[in-house]
């Protein structure tokens, strides 16, 4: 993202970097591929400590991938936490990680952060669209229960 500030001295407003076309899915991006996002980890003063936190993190769920970097996303702000992006060496190893990021659940010192694949604007777009039809249909619907199964409401 590109900070920008305006002559008038207002506070500084993030401009997207780049524009992408609609049907530009993650397919269409391997970088992305292989980026791990983690979200609710508090911000540290020095990069490499970043790293050794993010190395508990995996640990803490029986992992040990190496990964070859590991850096915060956007424009630091007072009282908001940044996420991390931490780029792993395959999507199997991603993968791995995905299917157990429920365990940071009941971990003491992880419990509020949140780990989630590396989407394109489009993709998270639609998914915020989609989990707010979920929370509409709950709330209509309060004896039934819905969840988001790759990308389709299920109700089950």
């Amino acid at each position: 993202a590109v900070v920008s500030t305006q002559s008038t001295g207002a506070p500084p407003r993030l401009k997207a970097a780049f524009k992408q076309s609609p049907e530009k899915k993650l397919e269409d991006e391997p970088e992305k591929q292989q980026n791990l996002m983690i979200f609710g980890l508090s911000e540290l003063e020095e990069d490499s400590s970043l790293e050794a936190e993010v190395t508990n993190i995996l640990e803490e769920l029986g992992e040990k991938p190496p990964f070859t970097s590991c850096t915060r996303v956007g424009v630091k702000t007072e009282g908001r936490t940044r996420p991390v992006k931490a780029t792993l060496a395959s999507r199997e190893t991603l993968s791995n990680i995905l299917r157990k990021a429920r365990e940071l659940r009941k971990s003491p010192t992880y419990s509020r952060v949140y780990l989630a694949p590396d989407r394109t604007l489009e993709e998270r777009l639609e998914r915020r669209k989609t989990l707010e039809t979920i929370q509409r249909l709950r709330k209509d619907n309060p004896n039934r229960q819905y969840i988001m199964r790759s990308g389709v409401i299920e109700c089950v």
